[in-house]
């Protein structure tokens, strides 16, 4: 089962494309802590900076409301690619978002920062996986 969730913050910019072939794909990088390695000289816990792909209705929601600094929770497939450079092998690896989670993300009403509505957990899905199943759908 190739599966991944990451939980972090948005690291660089997001940086958004269109393919020739018209498919619209953001790529960042995710500061994810890890606590499984040893803790750094300072006592500060070691972060690890996946790559994130977004790709079709999620890359454009991330190119627009994604900045660097905001915590988002990751659901997604580790991905690679290979090419050749200088008759050397290249391996590319990284995350493939199927959902994406913006943590206490705030959305603004009308451009005024006095007007801006919180949204605590607001989940982007796209077509791939499980849709996200809201709390009044629980039976518990």
């Amino acid at each position: 089962m190739n599966s991944v969730i990451l939980s972090g913050r948005v690291a660089t910019e997001v940086n958004f494309r269109v393919t020739k072939k018209g498919k619209a794909v953001a790529t960042f990088l995710l500061a994810v802590p890890n606590r499984m390695r040893k803790k750094n000289e300072d006592g500060s816990i070691p972060t690890d900076f996946p790559r994130i792909q977004a790709w079709g209705k999620i890359a454009e929601i991330c190119r627009d409301y994604l900045i660097r600094g905001k915590e988002c929770l990751i659901h997604g497939i580790i991905s690679t690619n290979t090419y050749e450079k200088n008759n050397q092998k290249i391996y590319n690896i990284f995350v493939t978002a199927n959902t994406v989670e913006f943590l206490g993300y705030q959305k603004q009403v009308n451009g005024d920062d006095n007007s801006s509505v919180s949204d605590d957990n607001e989940i982007i899905s796209s077509e791939v996986g499980m849709p996200p199943i809201s709390d009044e759908e629980l039976p518990f």
